[in-house]
C-alpha cells in the first residue's frame, strides 16, 4: 500500500466534488401599475379602501387637469406662433413693397437719365452741325 501523507489526503478530498441537482423556482412577474404599490396586495379595511379610493380618483383628476392644462399650453403656443408667421409675412410683405418703389423710382430716374443724355446728345449734334455749317 501506498504512503499517503496528510497533504496528499487533503488534495484527495477536495477534488472529489458532490453533484446534486438544485431545482431553481420561475421567475415570478408582477404587473406594477401607477396607482398600484409594488408591495404585496393586502386585504383593506374600508376606511383604507375609501382612502386608497380617493386618492386614485385625486390622482386621475390631477392627471386631467395636467392633460387639459397642456392641451391648453399647445393652443396657446400654436395660436402665437400663428400670430407670428402672419407679422412676418406682413412685415416681408411691406419690406416687398418699398423694394418695387425703390426699383420703380429707380427705372424712372434711369429713364430720366437717360432721355437727358439722348437730349444732350441731340444738342451737341446740333451744336457741331451748326459749326459746320457756318465754316
Amino acid at each position: 500500500m501506498e504512503n499517503i501523507d496528510l497533504y496528499s489526503s487533503v488534495m484527495i478530498e477536495t477534488n472529489w466534488v458532490k453533484t446534486e441537482k438544485v431545482q431553481v423556482p420561475e421567475p415570478v412577474v408582477v404587473e406594477v401599475h401607477p396607482h398600484q404599490h409594488s408591495e404585496p396586495h393586502q386585504t383593506l379595511d374600508p376606511y383604507e379602501q375609501c382612502k386608497a379610493e380617493c386618492r386614485r380618483k385625486r390622482d386621475d383628476t390631477q392627471m386631467h387637469e395636467y392633460v387639459e392644462q397642456l392641451r391648453q399650453e399647445l393652443a396657446a403656443a400654436e395660436a402665437e406662433l400663428k400670430a407670428e408667421e402672419e407679422r412676418q409675412k406682413q412685415a416681408n410683405a411691406v419690406q416687398n413693397q418699398q423694394v418695387d418703389l425703390h426699383q420703380n423710382k429707380l427705372k424712372n430716374d434711369a429713364e430720366q437719365l437717360l432721355d437727358h443724355a439722348e437730349k444732350a446728345h441731340q444738342a451737341s449734334k446740333n451744336v457741331v452741325h451748326d459749326v459746320n455749317g457756318a465754316n
